[in-house]
């Protein structure tokens, strides 16, 4: 008998760089400022994974993100996926001085910021004795002692980086919400990154022709979900600087979105809003709600509008369950079950 033919599983560099050889032309970033298909994408995180290198960092270093959610952010994640850098992505709604802890605990040898909250870091990082990592970097605007993401990605080679991802590596770091006190940074490996991306893309239906809206900050693992389902299946990630029901009704509507992911609080605010329509929401496939329970009755009346609404429990660390579409009549309550490939056993 011969074997059959055998190969490393790819880890997410390779995931990229296969998008953008097979997918070439189809979209993959898509924001109000531009829309980047997966060639220019896999052009521009390699251009800027490369310039990062040049500009002395290495595999394993930590990058602090204070950025506000665009093209631009995403580009960065993806880059430092490919360089082997690991990103802390902060919440940037939390006080600048908590971001100057944060960046410390990461041991962050790099800070990515918009220019909102550039200046705040400064003054935060000095009032507090503290100092900035040397290579800051906006990702538009200027700033003294700030370079621009812009000049690192004309000055690059976008040709592979230098670099070959293993399971173990470390890939990002994500803080949690601090509601058991304060908040703790929780890493995350490639390889546990890619199998809750299989696992999760499984559980809530993406696919290549998956038209994702992110709603959430970039920072935040539920926009992580989003995110690495649609990058692993080749789909497109339709990025908004920030959420109002209005708007999530009309980009829905106006680009045919097929999955997304929100908290409670924005179900029932698009419920609410005088601008909805049921008919705004066709185009829906899957929508995925977690970070607290979803009430019964917007349960259920989100049901009447999309039929595939997957509830979610778990933990950043890794537990999760999903109460399937299939399974959620009569048993609206329910947690559900763990996803495909991963059992729970409840000790006392």
């Amino acid at each position: 008998m011969q074997p059959g033919l055998t190969s490393p599983p790819p880890l997410l560099p390779e995931i990229l760089r296969l998008n953008a050889r097979w997918r070439s032309t189809s979209p993959a970033l898509v924001s109000d400022h531009e829309t980047l298909s997966w060639a220019e994408f896999h052009r521009r995180t390699n251009a800027l994974a490369n310039s990062l290198a040049a500009c002395g960092l290495n595999p394993g270093d930590a990058i602090a993100l204070v950025m506000s959610n665009s093209v631009d952010m995403a580009v960065v994640i993806a880059a430092a996926i490919k360089a082997g850098l690991v990103t802390a992505p902060l919440n940037t709604s939390i006080l600048a001085s908590a971001m100057i802890s944060m960046i410390g605990d990461a041991g962050a040898r790099a800070v990515i910021a918009s220019p909102v909250f550039a200046k705040g870091l400064e003054t935060a990082a000095a009032g507090g004795g503290y100092e900035l990592p040397p290579l800051r970097l906006l990702d538009r605007g200027n700033l003294t002692g700030w370079r621009t993401l812009s000049s690192l990605i004309e000055e690059s080679s976008s040709a592979e980086p230098d670099w070959t991802p293993h399971r173990d590596h470390p890939l990002n770091i994500i803080y949690s919400s601090g509601t058991t006190g304060m908040p703790k940074g929780i890493l995350h490996t490639h390889g546990t990154r890619l199998d809750w991306a299989y696992d999760l893309a499984i559980a809530l239906r993406y696919h290549s022709g998956a038209r994702t809206l992110v709603t959430l900050g970039l920072y935040s693992n539920i926009s992580w979900v989003m995110m690495l389902c649609t990058w692993l299946c080749g789909g497109t990630l339709f990025i908004r600087e920030s959420f109002s029901a209005a708007d999530m009704l009309e980009q829905t509507a106006s680009n045919g979105i097929t999955h997304t992911a929100m908290v409670p609080v924005q179900y029932q605010r698009i419920l609410d809003d005088p601008a909805f329509d049921p008919e705004k929401l066709a185009s829906l496939q899957y929508v995925m709600s977690c970070g607290a329970p979803l009430l019964p009755y917007t349960k259920s009346a989100w049901l009447e509008v999309c039929p595939g609404v997957i509830e979610l429990y778990g933990l950043t660390e890794g537990l999760i369950t999903t109460l399937d579409p299939e399974d959620a009549p009569g048993r609206l309550a329910s947690v559900g079950k763990p996803v495909a490939g991963t059992d729970i056993k409840i000790l006392d």
